[in-house]
């Protein structure tokens, strides 16, 4: 086919161009250009990510605010006042170790040194139970020890009340309680008592005499006297203040602690008194307290009884 000059010109110029182009472009993908070519494209797609990061919150997107927050309640500094137990604030009693008190109180450890000796391991061999509690709970109970023969150091006796009445048990330097009774038991005490302990205060008082009134003492060691008040008319006990603890003083004296029926704390003082100019009594007792105690017989503050 006849063509022109011209047109044959053009088709050459056009051809070299093409082929330029698809030179360069190879260059730019497996040659060294390769390289600049990926280097634009990372500082292209930088670019985009910083400008993304940058960009400003449009004025209607909401904010979050101190009230849209949900925030965890601050803990009432109030106090919350204890439990009381209303029947129990207004009676006579004495006072319990969760009390504020200066004299000991049952189940309360009281520091005692001494030593201690079994002699009798139980009623049938079957030996003592050293009590992880001062308590007399089961042999079984876990902590609990039977022992049958030995001398321990003791560090605390403590007074812990069982089927309504005190009972003396003592703590062994790795923190066993056992039974004080005389009867499976001796104890030496390592320091001086206050007063002259006297197994002949250990009685009841007032047995034998009209007051309506009796004074049983459990124990005494000459550092301190465990006892209980009751009423006594016909022949019948009834108790008013049971299981107090009194400590003497170097005066003699045993001052305690009790709550009376006014919801209040009182002290009062037990003295005793031997007797030698009398074929009856041996020992009289005198029981005074700060406040009036309520009776059978009436409202009494200062009592005097004597041993049967």
């Amino acid at each position: 086919m006849f063509r022109s000059k011209g047109f044959t010109i053009a088709f050459c110029f056009l051809s070299v161009l093409i082929l330029a182009l698809a030179a360069i472009f190879c260059y730019l993908i497996f040659g060294r250009g390769s390289n600049a070519l990926i280097e634009e494209y990372k500082e292209i797609a930088n670019r985009t990510e910083t400008e993304t990061e940058t960009e400003p919150v449009s004025d209607t997107e909401p904010s979050t605010t101190e009230s849209d927050t949900e925030t965890e309640p601050e803990p009432s500094t109030e106090e919350t006042e204890p439990t009381v137990n209303t029947a129990e604030d207004y009676t006579i009693r004495a006072l319990y170790s969760y009390e504020p008190h200066t004299y000991p109180v049952a189940g309360e450890d009281i520091p005692e040194r001494g030593v201690l000796t079994i002699i009798k391991s139980g009623d049938a061999g079957e030996g003592l139970v050293f009590h992880k509690k001062p308590a007399f709970d089961h042999e079984k109970t876990p902590g609990n020890q039977t022992i049958y023969s030995g001398t321990f150091n003791i560090t605390d006796k403590v007074y812990i009340i069982d089927h309504d009445r005190p009972y003396v048990m003592y703590k062994t330097e790795d923190e066993y309680y056992v039974t004080g009774s005389t009867t499976y038991v001796t104890y030496e005490s390592g320091s001086e008592p206050i007063v002259t302990p006297n197994k002949k205060k250990v009685t009841t008082y007032g047995m034998s005499e009209n007051e309506g009134i009796v004074i049983t003492v459990f124990y005494e060691d000459g550092n301190h006297v465990v006892f209980s008040v009751f009423n006594y008319i016909d022949g019948r006990t009834e108790p008013v203040l049971e299981n107090v603890i009194a400590k003497y003083q170097d005066n003699g004296t045993a001052r305690f602690e009790y709550h009376n029926k006014d919801g209040v704390n009182y002290g009062g003082v037990l003295n005793f008194e031997s007797i030698t100019d009398s074929d009856v009594y041996s020992y009289r007792v005198q029981l005074v307290l700060d406040s009036a105690i309520e009776f059978g017989i009436g409202e009494r503050n200062d009592i005097v009884l004597h041993n049967n």
